[in-house]
């Protein structure tokens, strides 16, 4: 064994008094402290350790919120009033990521039915805000929210933790100054049709009475004898054109135009029949082209006497027309005929009568929905029947009978079709205004319901139903209650929801005199309007659908004019437009 040296014992001693002296001084009750380290009585640090474990990935909390992110938004919420017009802008506190605000996740959505309103989104990445123009201008009387997603992203790429919720209402309408489209003339039977762009267009007989004792003679003509015109003025880009002829003439004896009837599609595409020759006429107006069509053929001149035509546009295009036409032993029969953008009117040759057929058939009735499903009503033998077709064409095998009423004479009906398939029909039997309700596709004559509570007679009913199921009926009818020498034609309405008729029924004009010709309006959301006339004035009155209460009438034209024959057209933003013949011309005034 090899013994060490003195001086290598030494040296191993000195190396381990070193190291215990090293060791003792990192012992935790040395006072030993790194720079900024806080000792505790135990000995231990209470400095946290802000070294990151090279394992640990987690993301810091996004605490963005919608509110801080959008620092302003225009109608502010809450606004009550707002132009129909309004452009919706909301501005942003940082710059955000244009491709992630679009049409998904900037929405401007109509209170009562949730549908997003159409429009255009743009970003301004010069401002940091966001501009919605709507398509049309927003629906008077209607709340609206907007809604900005929290998947919007800011250009560093993130998102709010929350949408952005906002809400205003748009101001009631107000009434334009009534416009003559006419000089004087002979006018006759206005009609007006308007798209939710602000677009009218109004279409009228001028009517060429006979001299006094005119006779034809066989000979030829002594006398020069202007036929009846079709005449058209429309309202574009602010200013209405000067009128123009729409309809052929035709030679002499043959010029009359009994009837026509106007309709307009979701594109601003208007389509017009009208009854000339014992035949029924068509053109088509082109909103792109701002074009009339050429003349067409909606049924041939093989009837003896075709009248009552009636034309139903759906918001498609899909146009479906019916009229009345006797043959040869004078029985009557209600015919149809359809249009498709796309094809045009079939050939009326290939056309089938809707009704078993008799010799006393009143004016039919004719309601098309969005779908293209189409339904008739019609007066036949003193019974009321209807016709019924899903997205196809009516067939005398769905005539259907929708009264169990045995006595008096059932006529005039008046029927409404909503994109649910669901129609309601009024019509008058014997002093009485009657109803029933069309759903699941079949009538129920059990269900035939009395609408009015009178024993006076009633007439000229009018009946509108909506898509939400809301509808509306009103109807003249004499007071019952007032002496004899006091007893006036009064307008009366009544109110459907939910399935059924409320049980409240409305005295809705002043019962001073009479009043007369009632048409109704009414789009969905909208609320429903009325005009009629009396003492020669046109008046108006409407629905407060939340308020559930009528206004106050109120005249659209002015006293010391014969003004008779109002018609009414409501577009599905609730402008509004009535026309009427005054002193012989056409009148026009809008709500908007």
């Amino acid at each position: 064994m090899r013994i060490c040296s003195t001086s290598t014992r030494l040296a191993i001693i000195l190396l381990i008094s070193i190291g215990c002296t090293i060791l003792t001084s990192c012992s935790p009750s040395s006072d030993f402290k790194f720079p900024g380290q806080v000792i505790n009585s135990t000995g231990r640090s209470d400095t946290p350790d802000t070294t990151q474990n090279p394992d640990d990935q987690t993301t810091p909390a996004n605490t963005l919120t919608a509110a801080s992110l959008v620092t302003s938004i225009s109608p502010e919420d809450g606004a009550f009033g707002v132009e129909p017009s309004v452009v919706v802008t909301a501005t942003f506190s940082e710059p955000m990521a244009a491709e992630s605000i679009n049409n998904t996740t900037f929405l401007v959505y109509r209170d009562f039915n949730n549908i997003p309103v159409e429009g255009e989104v743009l970003y301004d990445p010069a401002t940091n805000s966001t501009a919605f123009t709507p398509l049309s201008n927003f629906a008077l009387t209607s709340s609206f929210t907007i809604t900005i997603s929290k998947n919007i992203k800011t250009v560093s790429g993130v998102s709010p933790i929350d949408d952005f919720i906002s809400q205003f209402t748009v101001r009631e309408g107000g009434w334009n100054e009534a416009k003559s489209l006419t000089e004087h003339n002979t006018n006759a039977m206005p009609k007006v049709v308007r798209d939710i762009k602000g677009n009218e267009t109004v279409e009228w007989l001028i009517k060429r009475p006979l001299p006094s004792g005119f006779c034809p003679n066989p000979f030829g003509w002594s006398l020069v004898i202007l036929p009846d015109e079709l005449s058209v003025s429309q309202y574009t880009n602010g200013e209405w054109s000067t009128p123009q002829t729409i309809s052929s003439p035709t030679s002499i004896p043959h010029f009359d135009i009994t009837s026509h009837d106007i309709g307009i599609d979701n594109a601003g595409n208007i389509i017009s029949i009208w009854e000339q020759n014992n035949t029924i006429r068509s053109k088509t107006y082109t909103f792109n082209t701002h074009i009339w069509s050429k003349e067409n053929m909606v049924s041939n001149s093989s009837g003896f006497d075709i009248s009552k035509s009636k034309l139903a546009v759906a918001s498609t295009g899909k146009t479906a027309a019916i009229w009345r036409k006797s043959n040869e032993s004078h029985i009557y029969n209600i015919y149809p005929n359809y249009y498709s953008p796309d094809s045009g009117w079939i050939k009326d040759d290939t056309l089938l009568p809707i009704a078993n057929g008799a010799d006393t058939i009143s004016a039919p009735d004719l309601s098309i929905n969005a779908n293209g499903s189409v339904i008739a009503a019609w007066a036949e033998n003193n019974k009321i029947y209807a016709n019924y077709a899903r997205s196809g064409k009516l067939n005398a095998l769905n005539m259907t009978e929708i009264e169990n009423i045995e006595d008096d004479e059932a006529k005039t009906p008046k029927i409404s079709l909503n994109d649910s398939d669901n129609a309601l029909a009024v019509w008058i039997n014997g002093n009485n205004v009657y109803s029933n309700l069309f759903t699941n596709e079949t009538w129920n004559p059990l269900s035939t319901f009395r609408v009015d509570n009178l024993e006076e007679p009633a007439s000229d009913p009018q009946v509108v139903l909506t898509n939400s199921g809301n509808g509306m009926a009103v109807w003249i009818q004499l007071d019952e209650t007032a002496e004899d020498a006091d007893r006036r034609k009064h307008l009366y309405a009544r109110k459907f929801a939910e399935g059924e008729w409320e049980d409240e029924i409305h005295s809705i004009c002043h019962r001073s005199t009479h009043a007369s010709a009632p048409k109704i309006a009414m789009a969905d959301g909208c609320d429903p309007a009325v005009v009629w006339v009396r003492d020669n004035v046109i008046w108006y009155n409407y629905y407060h659908l939340l308020g559930e209460a009528w206004d106050t009438e109120s005249k659209l034209s002015q006293d010391g004019h014969v003004a008779s024959e109002p018609y009414i057209f409501m577009s599905d933003n609730c402008s509004t437009s009535v026309v009427w013949v005054q002193d012989k011309n056409i009148m026009i005034k809008s709500l908007e």
